[in-house]
């Protein structure tokens, strides 16, 4: 939830512009902020990066709990 709560804080601070834009339509539609946009906005690639890890974790924690590894 840290992790989300300084994505958001991120966007929230930067100034209000296309690519700023483009990052929060990326996130409403659940696909991967394009590198480019990354690149613009400051302190979003690091923000954006620990969200990414930590959903990883959580995602491979849910596939250990629920059993996942049983039906490969």
């Amino acid at each position: 939830m840290a992790a989300l709560g300084n994505l958001g804080k991120v966007l929230a601070e930067s100034a209000a512009s296309d690519t700023k834009a483009q990052a929060q339509q990326s996130l409403y539609d659940t696909t991967e902020i394009p590198e480019a946009v990354l690149a613009q906005v400051k302190g979003l690639r690091d923000a954006y990066s620990s969200v990414e890890q930590q959903r990883e974790l959580l995602i491979t924690h849910f596939r250990s709990i629920l059993g996942a590894h049983l039906f490969k």
